[in-house]
């Protein structure tokens, strides 16, 4: 029983990790899109709130 919800329960914080990684690599790639259609470079935008971003993601995958 107790074998049983532990395994549970590292299937959903798998899952959740996974889900974590897709919403990341979905967010860069909108980002990447913006960035082209704005005509933006590395040299010119701000990279401030994507940072914020990136790392309250990894804060999520570690948890």
């Amino acid at each position: 029983m107790l074998l049983r919800r532990r395994q549970q329960n590292a299937r959903s914080q798998s899952e959740e990790r996974k889900a974590a990684l897709v919403l990341t690599l979905r967010v860069q790639v909108l980002l990447r899109t913006l960035e082209k259609k704005r005509g933006e470079t590395e040299e010119t935008r701000d990279f401030r709130p994507i940072m914020e971003l990136r790392n309250k993601m990894i804060e999520l995958q570690k948890k």
